[in-house]
């Protein structure tokens, strides 16, 4: 089956065109959330038609976006793309592209992406950490969509650092990579990339070491509870901040065989994506 797979993040848009679970294909592009609706939409049928351009016609297309999403393609809240709230992205996709759509979170399609990689695991939790902290939670073989499962805005530190959720404290206001540079720029006293950043880290500089200190506290933190509540068989870490897996290893206090780190990278909700489609993808009514 010829599939789309399509992540779309608060930073960027990535798309990948599969043809039996093979990726031929993957662009990046801006999401431009900040310039509205219309310029991420355009982002997205570039990103698309380039494809199309270069391999034919899909079968279907896959999409998992940051925020609330429902199976029909409407946003509900969305922190990091506010200008897609109550936008039916699916029913524009399918009427655009005359293909079945299908939509999740892009928490969902790691989740999805992972379950592949882990096929005999029926308790697994996967965090993606980006421009914000995403989480999502496989029991008993069944993917958990209620929100006491979202450990990306669970509360690490009382009377914290305010998220854009409305709550003080969360997970996502500590160890999202927005929050990194963020503590970064505070330590340097100028701007610091996330790649510089774990640089400066592997080189032992005192900033560095003092802010990725603070931040693996809160991540042991979040690991433990995640660990005590829920007593998955692993707990997966993905999104860009983990590509330092080199930095990480030695830092986290899980028992090794209770943790991965994504093989995937930021390939992983594309390739979720694609999964869903080939598998759910119905052209919503």
């Amino acid at each position: 089956m010829k599939v789309i797979g399509i992540d779309i993040g608060g930073t960027a848009i990535k798309a990948g065109y599969f043809s039996s679970n093979q990726m031929l294909e993957s662009l990046r592009y801006p999401t431009n959330a900040s310039k509205g609706k219309e310029a991420v939409l355009r982002q997205i049928f570039d990103a698309i038609n380039a494809l199309i351009k270069s391999h034919g016609h899909p079968q279907r297309i896959g999409v998992v976006s940051a925020g609330d999403i429902d199976e029909r393609g409407v946003y509900g809240k969305v922190l990091n793309i506010e200008c897609f709230e109550g936008f039916a992205l699916g029913h524009v996709l399918e009427k655009a592209f005359h293909v079945p759509v299908y939509t999740a979170n892009d928490a969902v399609g790691a989740l999805v992406c992972e379950m592949t990689r882990f096929p005999t695991l029926s308790n697994l939790v996967v965090l993606t950490f980006g421009t914000g902290v995403g989480c999502a939670t496989l029991i008993d073989g069944k993917i958990m969509h209620d929100e006491r499962y979202d450990y990306g805005h669970r509360i690490l530190v009382k009377d914290g650092e305010p998220c854009r959720c409305g709550k003080c404290g969360c997970a996502e206001s500590y160890l999202s990579a927005t929050a990194l540079k963020k503590f970064a720029k505070l330590a340097y006293g100028k701007e610091i990339k996330t790649l510089d950043f774990f640089t400066r880290v592997r080189r032992k500089e005192k900033e560095a070491l003092s802010v990725f200190h603070d931040y693996c506290s809160l991540l042991n933190l979040l690991l433990n509870e995640i660990e005590k509540d829920l007593k998955p068989q692993k707990i997966v870490l993905g999104g860009g901040v983990m590509g330092a897996k080199d930095v990480f290893v030695p830092a986290i206090r899980l028992e090794q065989g209770l943790y991965a780190f994504s093989e995937a990278g930021t390939k992983a909700g594309m390739i979720g994506a694609s999964v869903l489609a080939q598998r759910y993808g119905v052209i919503s009514q």
